[in-house]
């Protein structure tokens, strides 16, 4: 993928100047509470220059910068499930986009570009059942619920819903 494009934002690979904007928006703790455990917080340069150089060298790369007005706001990435009978989407946004829809049109065109890449039968995606947020981007993409499970998060445990996607199911978004 080179990139993707919309009208109020664009998918593209991470590059090295994407420092700064990603420290500033991945070190929000709002965005990290909707985040699984492993992704750190505080973040730091040093995160944010790790994650920018395997997002960089990953064969094949699989994880973009969701840029809004010339900035990195956000990330957006998948992987395909062993054995090939899923992708698993996930993606965050810095919180001054928050409520724009940059986040449904963003999952729209990567569930598009995965069904288009992947011969997978359905992409899911795991939300903590308190980011309704999250979960309402989900709905709009044509995702539905399919079940439960439990997670730790910050030292809880929380129940973290999972959305499924099939091909062919188109969003109201």
């Amino acid at each position: 993928m080179t990139e993707l494009r919309h009208d109020k934002f664009r998918i593209r690979h991470f590059v090295p100047d994407d420092l700064p904007a990603l420290v500033r928006h991945a070190g929000n703790r709002n965005v990290w509470q909707t985040l699984r455990d492993d992704f750190p917080h505080p973040y730091t340069e040093e995160h944010a220059a790790r994650w920018i150089a395997a997002a960089i060298n990953a064969t094949p790369r699989t994880h973009f910068a969701i840029e809004v007005n010339g900035e990195t706001a956000g990330a957006i990435g998948y992987r395909i499930m062993p054995g090939g009978f899923s992708a698993e989407i996930g993606y965050w946004l810095g919180e001054d986009v928050w409520g724009q829809g940059i986040a449904t049109a963003a999952v729209g065109l990567m569930v598009d570009h995965i069904f288009s890449r992947f011969n997978v039968p359905c992409v899911i995606a795991n939300v903590y059942e308190f980011n309704n947020a999250s979960i309402r981007v989900l709905q709009k993409t044509g995702f539905r619920l399919i079940g439960w499970q439990t997670a730790t998060k910050a030292g809880k445990t929380v129940q973290q819903t999972i959305y499924s996607r099939g091909r062919g199911t188109r969003g109201n978004a």
